[in-house]
């Protein structure tokens, strides 16, 4: 992902390439190790989007408890 800032200040426009493949698109563009050390003051443990292609089924899972996210 790329960080740019703007002329308007605290506005930024984050540019990211999605991963392609035959099942479709998959897009991670936030994360928290991301955003450490820049000028975005942004508590965001991890943020995916999917578009995926006809007759594609995507499963999707949920982690809690002290494995549930290692920083």
């Amino acid at each position: 992902m790329k960080l740019q800032k703007t002329k308007v200040d605290g506005l930024f426009i984050l540019e990211y390439k999605p991963f392609k493949d035959l099942r479709g698109k998959l897009m991670k563009p936030f994360t928290t190790n991301y955003f450490s050390g820049t000028e975005l003051n942004l508590d965001i443990k991890e943020t995916w989007f999917t578009n995926s292609n006809k007759d594609v089924i995507r499963g999707m899972h949920l982690q809690v408890g002290e494995m549930a996210c290692h920083e």
